[in-house]
């Protein structure tokens, strides 16, 4: 299976994680909007579960690997954080892989 390496911009990051998070965690505790900047966890939106099912939804949807020792509230704290996390990943990433 060949990956894409074609960056994907902050904002559709955000985008999909947005419906993602609304679809299946946010709704479910009455939460109805979420700002980029919003804090998951303080609004009860995020919790432990939460974010391991975050972590599954990046790593299936983005093809970016989350290591134990990023699994932190601070790295899971709003849509921009996550989002530029990921945004991280992939430039690493493509700035990783050779031109051919």
């Amino acid at each position: 299976m060949t990956e894409n390496l074609t960056p994907i911009s902050n904002e559709v990051i955000k985008v999909k994680l947005r419906d993602f998070i609304m679809a299946n965690l946010a709704e479910r505790r009455g939460v109805t909007s979420l700002a980029d900047d919003d804090s998951l966890l303080e609004t009860g939106v995020v919790d432990s579960l939460g974010i391991f099912l975050i972590v599954t939804f990046l790593e299936e949807n983005f093809h970016v690997g989350v290591g134990d020792d990023e699994i932190t509230p601070d790295n899971f704290r709003s849509l921009e954080v996550i989002a530029q996390m990921v945004q991280n990943k992939l430039l690493q990433r493509t700035a990783e892989t050779p031109a051919k």
